[in-house]
């Protein structure tokens, strides 16, 4: 019978299984005469695998960058496997397939060597677990997909995030609730959502910020003026702040 498996896929799989130190042991039928549609769902059109799941295994070590091969994947699943370490590889970015939620399990992350998440560009949908709230990393990004509800639990002044990206998804959360990190805010792009509320004063805090963006937005009120930045001389401009549902105030048109 002629084999299914892309041989493509092929090759991340056994990759994937080298990785770690007891992947022989462990995964003894990923085998190269094994056909990879045998044991992974595959598509029937291009016979790449579409779902990478492995439940309840001792596999040990960091999650292998070979995962970013497997570019077709629609699912992908690495449930209670206690002895994974680690960060999350940067080539998982090129997954751009995935679909459904981001797990609770997500925020179990806990890792000295875990400095940031990046969940951009996929078809994410469902709301931020709350366990990513107790993560403490520098960086965060879910930017460009479909996630909705409140991820204001990423916020919070006693937290030492320097990169927020939330922007491009259907976020809906007062933003006047919203406390900084004040000591170590860069970078925050909110935008392309449907977030309400005021700005709040305490942003003018944020002396280290030089990027921001909240456009595309349903805020209001009173733009808070007088920043305290640190490598800046003035605020931002107009393209920060457009197309929300009333802001007002410099650098927009004045108040009424």
């Amino acid at each position: 019978m002629e084999e299914r498996c892309h041989p493509d896929d092929k090759a991340a799989i056994l990759k994937f299984k080298n990785s770690f130190s007891n992947g022989r042991e462990l995964l003894p039928m990923w085998t190269p005469d094994r056909d990879c549609c045998d044991i992974f769902d595959c598509d029937e059109t291009t016979n790449h695998i579409i779902d990478f799941s492995i439940l309840n295994s001792n596999l040990a070590g960091p999650i292998p960058e070979s995962i970013g091969d497997l570019t077709y994947l629609k699912t992908l699943r690495l449930h209670k496997m206690p002895f994974l370490v680690g960060q999350i590889p940067r080539s998982i970015t090129r997954l751009k397939h995935l679909t459904g939620s981001i797990p609770e399990s997500f925020g179990q992350l806990a890792s000295p060597a875990l400095q940031g998440l990046s969940l951009s560009h996929n078809m994410l949908s469902g709301n931020i677990p709350t366990s990513l709230g107790n993560m403490k990393i520098y960086s965060i990004d879910v930017s460009r997909n479909n996630l909705s509800g409140d991820p204001s639990m990423l916020f919070g002044s006693s937290k030492g995030t320097t990169e927020i990206d939330i922007s491009r998804n259907n976020f809906a959360f007062d933003l006047s609730r919203v406390s900084f990190m004040v000591d170590s805010l860069v970078t925050l792009d909110i935008s392309h959502n449907k977030i309400y509320g005021e700005i709040p004063s305490q942003i003018l805090e944020a002396y280290m910020l030089q990027s921001l963006n909240v456009s595309y937005n349903r805020l209001c009120g009173a733009i808070p003026s007088a920043w305290k930045l640190k490598y800046r001389s003035e605020g931002f401009d107009n393209s920060s702040f457009l197309h929300n549902k009333c802001l007002c105030g410099p650098p927009l048109a004045q108040c009424q």
